[in-house]
């Protein structure tokens, strides 16, 4: 097995840097990887919203 990096980076906000991580990480738990978000915001919004996906999902990790 190997280890990919996917990074979202962009100061300006209101880009989408969120609803990405959350869509792709979805998608990647969907296709069985298990994928892992670190939240670097002051919002935490990550956290939030896979708090509520974990229950759906069972590989969806979350780091804070």
């Amino acid at each position: 097995m190997s280890t990919r990096v996917i990074a979202f980076i962009n100061f300006k906000g209101g880009v989408g840097k969120t609803a990405n991580v959350v869509n792709i990480g979805a998608a990647l738990a969907k296709a069985n990887a298990i994928p892992l978000s670190k939240d670097t915001s002051k919002e935490k919004l990550i956290e939030m919203i896979t708090h509520y996906a974990r229950r759906a999902h069972s590989n969806i990790r979350h780091r804070a």
